[in-house]
């Protein structure tokens, strides 16, 4: 997507299947046919063909530049290696650049949005029962990290960490989700009569950082299922959460450490996980990454003062097989722990644990209504809160809670700058920054 020549026409959407590693291979973005990553075909393409798809000069002259920046001088970089925070708060070439990106990308939503809001998209389809067909409405959408709306908040969100960074760590820096940009997209969908079907699909938790992941709105009651199957899986490195938030790798830390303190006599401590939903990739890498922050090596040789209280951890893991770390995982954990964590598959008789961890809930009779509920968000986006509630319905026992922000005013320049100047309009909480009102637009 990166590579000279093709990007500037990588933004096409694209389609993977159960059967993409078979049919991986490097694309020239050419044609509908030669973005399915899947021997099936589609009898009628829901998306739009790459002729429809005729972005603005000024896009495209963007995304080349930046693409150009991200490779680097030996034509191998990537997104997920690209200093963006560092780039934004020191080279204004680069912020000017990213501006332009978004800018162009606004004028072409306004201008053709059954088209532009394809822009970065990849759809993650079914295969028919004669496995040559692919099914005409997708389960899932894939954002890529080149995405204008999503490019630009990783700009913005890591020039806010890497300023925050040359003082002091900030805490709130674990409040910033990715996984919520956007939180809501209905995609127009070509349909066999000639028509067009509005999709919705809802965010939901993803592994990866910088790729996003929607879940199909209508086929929300088979996310626990169907998320973890290919090509969701871990060979392709997307791993599929819940609809709703789960525990984070900060609020795991927070959780065992807690723990270790009020119990501080107590050599081994039990931790029970359990889940109710699909893949939920921050549990386990919370519970990886403190094993190996309490119990490492370069710890353990600092003397008793390092780590005082619990000698040993011990997780009950009642999550079915693919939601847990692999073997591999958990061998190198004990490996770098000195075997001072140990991972059970379900609990032990006798044995009762001190913590509990409900890493996913589950969503009963889940579904897309409208509401009068906004999400509020701090500016440029940065900052977003889903809003939930109590339904009058059912006795209370049904929960709303809000994916799209009130639509806001559109002023001053595309990306905030790293010091605002005070006005009334970005004093308050709820105000939205250009960059995440593209996601109004695209609705």
């Amino acid at each position: 997507m990166l590579e000279e020549g093709r990007a500037s026409r990588s933004f096409h959407p694209f389609v993977v299947a159960a059967d993409y590693a078979s049919e991986w291979r490097r694309r020239d973005w050419s044609s509908s046919e030669d973005t399915i990553f899947s021997k099936g075909r589609f009898l009628s393409d829901p998306r739009p063909s790459p002729d429809e798809m005729a972005p603005p000069p000024e896009f495209v002259a963007a995304r080349s530049v930046l693409a150009a920046r991200i490779r680097g001088a030996d034509g191998n970089g990537l997104v997920e290696a690209a200093p963006l925070g560092e780039w934004m708060a020191t080279d204004p070439e680069f912020s000017a650049e990213v501006d332009a990106y978004l800018k162009s990308y606004v004028g072409w939503l306004a201008n053709s949005p059954e088209d532009a809001v394809w822009c970065d998209l990849g759809l993650v389809a079914r295969l028919e029962t004669n496995g040559l067909t692919l099914v005409q409405e997708p389960d899932a959408i894939l954002v890529s990290p080149l995405h204008p709306v999503r490019f630009a908040w990783h700009c913005v969100a890591q020039r806010a960490m890497f300023l925050s960074a040359r003082k002091k760590p900030c805490p709130a820096a674990s409040i910033l989700d990715p996984d919520c940009v956007p939180d809501a997209l209905t995609i127009p969908m070509r349909n066999a009569m000639g028509g067009k079907t509005n999709a919705t699909f809802f965010a939901v938790e993803c592994s990866s950082d910088y790729w996003g992941i929607l879940w199909n709105a209508s086929r929300l009651d088979a996310l626990a299922s169907t998320g973890s199957t290919a090509p969701l899986d871990r060979e392709m490195g997307l791993l599929v959460g819940g609809i709703s938030s789960g525990f984070s790798v900060s609020q795991v830390h927070k959780a065992l450490e807690d723990i270790c303190s009020m119990l501080v006599a107590k050599p081994v401590i039990g931790v029970l996980v359990s889940s109710t939903a699909s893949q939920n990739n921050a549990c386990n890498e919370g519970l990886l990454s403190w094993g190996r922050k309490h119990f490492g090596s370069s710890d353990l040789t600092r003397g008793s003062d390092a780590w005082v209280g619990a000698s040993e951890i011990r997780i009950y893991d009642e999550r079915h097989e693919g939601s847990r770390p692999d073997d591999a995982e958990i061998s190198n954990l004990a490996e770098d722990t000195a075997n001072a964590v140990h991972w059970y598959s379900g609990t032990v008789s006798g044995e009762d644990p001190d913590l509990a961890i409900i890493a996913q809930l589950e969503t009963s009779n889940p579904s897309a209504l409208p509401t009068k509920l906004a999400t509020p968000m701090g500016f440029g986006g940065l900052v977003r809160t889903r809003i939930r509630e109590p339904s009058s319905m059912a006795g209370g026992q049904l929960l709303r809670e809000s994916r799209m922000a009130a639509p806001p005013s559109l002023r001053g320049m595309a990306l905030p700058t790293p010091l605002p100047a005070p006005s009334q309009h970005s004093r308050t909480f709820q105000t939205r920054g250009w960059v995440m009102s593209l996601l109004q637009a695209c609705m």
